[in-house]
């Protein structure tokens, strides 16, 4: 996709935006003004604007499409319908998406084939801290934002939890999207971040049991700066990462220290 601008990425996503039903509650859409992807169609977080508008958070599509290598290695984890994963494989030599829903990772499967993506895998579980069996939460009409629990109440699904570093030990580049599990999946990842240049993840202060400790862990590790509204990335600090526990969101790069 030869857009670099917001504006841009979101006027070609917009005149190519196309759908077809599938017939079995799934839709393939045309996203970001060629690729396909296979979507559900009682989704009502991230289906409608993949299906109307042709893109999602086109300040963060800006940005993976800057820092995005064609050597890179790419870790996607929390990788939903694969709308990242996908926007990734049309660049990078390898790319591993990690969905634990088994609906949610057959889609992708299907999106790799329909856009001749050999190099889009896909891995069926939750990554995080170790091998383990855990539950997720599922929410009707928001398929890909589950949560994981350690027990279940009678209506979570059990999936395979394994440790993040071990999905793509070679990875270059982490993109983490986990409804509030990233500290966990920090904890995973030892092995995959000596060969890491960046991380980018959904920062969620307000979900997590020790947000300093975890701010900590990665000011050690890597710079942080915030994807700003242009998809450029903004110098912030603890403070002001901090202070978004009221129920802001940000996305947030980490790159490792030279």
């Amino acid at each position: 996709m030869a857009a670099k601008t917001r504006a841009q990425i979101e006027t070609i996503s917009r005149d190519a935006a196309a759908w077809y039903p599938l017939g079995d509650g799934r839709i393939v859409a045309r996203v970001l003004g060629s690729t396909k992807i296979v979507v559900e169609q009682d989704d009502f977080s991230l289906a409608p604007h993949l299906v109307m508008d042709g893109f999602w958070e086109s300040w963060v599509t800006v940005w993976c499409l800057a820092n995005t290598r064609p050597s890179d290695r790419v870790l996607n984890i929390g990788a939903n319908c694969g709308y990242f994963s996908l926007l990734f494989a049309r660049i990078a030599s390898k790319v591993v998406a990690v969905e634990p829903q088994p609906r949610l990772a057959a889609n992708i499967r299907r999106s790799a084939m329909l856009n001749g993506l050999a190099n889009l895998a896909v891995e069926e579980v939750v990554a995080g801290v170790e091998e383990r069996d855990v539950f997720l939460k599922l929410y009707d009409g928001l398929s890909g934002s589950a949560h994981v629990t350690e027990t279940a109440h009678g209506t979570e699904l059990r999936v395979r939890e394994r440790p993040s570093g071990d999905l793509l030990p070679d990875a270059t580049c982490v993109f983490v999207d986990a409804e509030g599990y990233e500290p966990l999946i920090w904890a995973g990842l030892g092995p995959a971040l000596p060969s890491a240049r960046w991380v980018c993840l959904e920062w969620a202060p307000d979900r997590y049991k020790d947000a300093v400790g975890f701010l900590a862990a990665l000011r050690a590790w890597g710079s942080i700066t915030v994807i700003a509204t242009d998809g450029s990335e903004a110098q912030t600090s603890d403070a002001a990462l901090l202070s978004s526990a009221t129920g802001s969101l940000e996305t947030i790069v980490v790159r490792r220290h030279a």
